[in-house]
């Protein structure tokens, strides 16, 4: 049996979460950029930070 790696263990709808949660980062990101705010930086989760599927 072959062993996975990486995202491909993960059904396609966790992946999914993953792409909403790293989009809503960016959204807000370039959000606060054009309003002129200090922007911060999108603060990325470890690997076991979400235990649930969204």
């Amino acid at each position: 049996m072959p062993r996975t790696h990486g995202q491909g263990r993960w059904s396609f709808s966790s992946q999914q979460a993953m792409l909403r949660r790293l989009d809503k980062a960016f959204v807000a990101f370039f959000k606060r950029v054009s309003e002129g705010r200090t922007p911060g930086f999108p603060r990325f989760k470890g690997r076991g930070w979400f235990d649930t599927v969204e």
